[in-house]
């Protein structure tokens, strides 16, 4: 009987060894499920992230065009008003500058006047 009880000791080790392999391949498909689910949980969340991101992107371009056009518009102001106050300035020169030659030919046509007189 020593052949039948290495016959059945072979077939219990093998028994076990397919009762292990069914249990690793559950475990194995548990695993994989795991993995797909954590997969999309993931991708889920990356494009969450993204659309976050997009969103704060947008309003920080929007703010700074907001900032943007008021700095522009206040500094636009005082840019026109220094404009003015330049064509004030050179209107007074040239008023002055004729003033200026006006009196000269008027002394001088004096003079001339009075030279060849």
């Amino acid at each position: 009987m020593p052949a039948d009880e290495e016959v059945s000791s072979w077939l219990e080790s093998r028994r076990l060894i397919i009762q292990q392999l069914s249990n690793m391949t559950a475990e194995i498909k548990e695993t994989g499920t795991k993995l797909d689910r954590l997969a999309e949980s993931m991708r889920d969340r990356a494009a969450r992230d993204t659309d976050l991101m997009r969103k704060e992107i947008a309003e920080v371009r929007e703010t700074s065009r907001k900032e943007t056009n008021d700095l522009s518009a206040s500094k636009g102001a005082e840019i026109a008003d220094l404009k003015v106050r330049l064509a004030i300035m050179e209107t007074s020169a040239k008023i002055w500058g004729g003033a200026v030659g006006l009196v000269g030919g008027a002394i001088a046509s004096g003079v001339a006047h009075l030279l060849f007189k």
